[in-house]
């Protein structure tokens, strides 16, 4: 009964966020943020029908719905990148390109490694690029949000939310598949709990910040040249670079 009850409110509160969003203006300010939670919000609201109506098949249709959302809220990282640095057009560009290589290189990987052995299996494959994914999401926001707090950027309460929120979502997923996968099968339950909880929190937040939105101040335009942005061009271009090798060797495997 618990579980169903916290179901519900994950749905009345997306959608309460996203007819928020929608009056206040934020969905213009944060429109992949507002596909994320739209697309999480068909995917609660039918998940419910489908464990009712074929509960043997809700498994293989969450599944392939966490990997459309997965897919979604990676964008939502990029859009952090592109408010949250708005004001350092080169460290922007730098992080989104990384950001996309970073993409690029778990899901061609992924879709490689299902047809050279010729897995078919959805299941197999949206676990592994929510796994692989959500921790390049988290590492890439933490890198996002050192920049932002190392040049003293300001940004309004309405991103900091979807920050402090999204990356509760990330941090929660990441450990616990790395929990499930140390611990094994018994602690699936404790798993989807902790999910679920942790999600709800999120949406709590989310709901926090987005009632009122709250653009943030206005920029003022940080120079791109210098020690600091030089060393930060410099190990971007050295991620990407590893990516592409990485990319590489799994076309190549």
């Amino acid at each position: 009964m618990l579980t169903f009850i916290v179901w519900w409110a994950t749905i009345v509160l997306e959608l309460a966020i996203l007819l928020r969003a929608l009056k206040t203006g934020a969905l213009r300010e944060f429109p992949f943020f507002c596909i994320y939670l739209g697309c999480v919000l068909l995917s609660s609201a039918s998940g419910y029908v489908v464990f009712r109506m074929r509960p043997l098949q809700y498994q293989y249709w969450y599944w392939t719905w966490e990997f459309v959302c997965v897919i979604a809220g990676y964008n939502v990282v990029l859009g952090v990148v592109e408010r949250g640095l708005v004001s350092h057009d080169g460290a922007r560009k730098a992080f989104r390109n990384v950001a996309l290589w970073f993409f690029g290189a778990i899901v061609g990987y992924v879709a490689i490694h299902s047809m050279l052995l010729r897995h078919s299996n959805a299941l197999i494959s949206s676990v592994e690029v929510e796994r692989d994914l959500r921790t390049a999401e988290a590492l890439l926001l933490a890198a996002v949000m050192g920049v932002v707090a190392y040049y003293g950027i300001a940004i309004g309460r309405s991103l900091k939310g979807i920050v402090v929120g999204y990356g509760l979502c990330v941090a929660t997923i990441v450990i616990t598949h790395s929990m499930r996968s140390f611990l094994g099968a018994w602690f699936q339950d404790y798993f989807s709990a902790i999910r679920s909880w942790s999600y709800l929190l999120s949406l709590l937040i989310w709901t926090y910040a987005l009632w009122s939105y709250q653009p943030s101040p206005a920029p003022k335009r940080l120079g791109d040249s210098g020690p600091d942005y030089d060393a930060l061009a410099m190990t971007t271009k050295e991620a990407v670079e590893t990516v592409r090798e990485q990319l590489g060797k799994a076309a190549r495997q």
